[in-house]
């Protein structure tokens, strides 16, 4: 996704700004077990 935003410059940026307010990433666990969660709308993971 960050490669595509970098390639539509301005564009990329309001799009990443508007999907950075959407989506949350929520990383737990340790270095060697990372575990990588969604949360729509800051909604579950």
């Amino acid at each position: 996704m960050e490669k595509l935003q970098s390639m539509l410059g301005g564009v990329g940026d309001l799009l990443g700004s508007v999907t950075d307010r959407l989506i949350t990433y929520r990383i737990r666990g340790t270095v060697a077990e990372p575990q990588v969660s969604v949360a729509p709308l800051g909604v579950g993971g």
